[in-house]
């Protein structure tokens, strides 16, 4: 074993949108999701990084619902 640490993000199809609201669930797919914005995904990558409990785990992600 490597001992590395791995999190997947599953993203929707990424938008030049300007929001940074995102839905994530953890080993599935948010339900009705199909987009998201490159900016959300930044910031759910960004922040799977710093937050220990998000390692070894795969988020679908998608626009967080107005």
């Amino acid at each position: 074993a490597s001992g590395l640490n791995s999190t997947s993000a599953r993203p929707g199809v990424g938008t030049d949108a300007e929001h940074l609201a995102y839905r994530a669930q953890r080993e599935s797919w948010p339900e009705n999701g199909t987009s998201v914005s490159r900016k959300a995904l930044a910031t759910i990558l960004i922040a799977a990084v710093k937050d220990p409990n998000t390692r070894c785990a795969a988020y679908g992600v998608s626009n967080a619902v107005s």
